[in-house]
């Protein structure tokens, strides 16, 4: 199953693995600049709607986190 979280949630995971500095505003804008490969941005007619996969945040996290 494909899970789809919100970027409040995924900086609170990211807070449990130590990015003390993951706040959902700068998930999103990562997203937009395509930093973070873990989702995506789509700019809508007016609004932009933020898709973050679970599944691949963890990915993420476990290239950069020994603990995981």
């Amino acid at each position: 199953m494909i899970k789809v979280i919100k970027a409040e949630r995924a900086a609170e995971i990211l807070k449990e693995h130590g990015y003390k500095d993951a706040n959902a505003e700068k998930i999103k804008m990562g997203l937009v600049q395509g930093v973070f490969p873990f989702g995506q941005a789509i700019h809508m007619s007016k609004s932009t709607v933020y898709d973050i996969y679970e599944n691949l945040l963890f990915k993420w996290i476990a290239e950069r986190d020994s603990d995981v």
